[in-house]
């Protein structure tokens, strides 16, 4: 397998990944805002703003 295959298969991956967390975040924010119950809400909504801080930033990014 030569680098370019290599490159363009972890490419493909990573955004996989990164789209699905993105789609699990949402659907879980939305199931929260749902229930209609602030608390609830409040919760979902810090791990929601947590993973979305996380999960797009490469090793060693500083948020600077």
């Amino acid at each position: 397998m030569d680098l370019y295959l290599l490159a363009k298969w972890l490419h493909v991956l990573s955004s996989t990944v990164l789209f699905g967390t993105g789609i699990g975040t949402a659907f879980a924010m939305v199931w929260a805002m749902r229930s209609g119950r602030a608390e609830v809400v409040a919760h979902v909504a810090g791990g929601v703003v947590v993973a979305d801080w996380i999960l797009p930033r490469p090793p060693g990014w500083s948020s600077r």
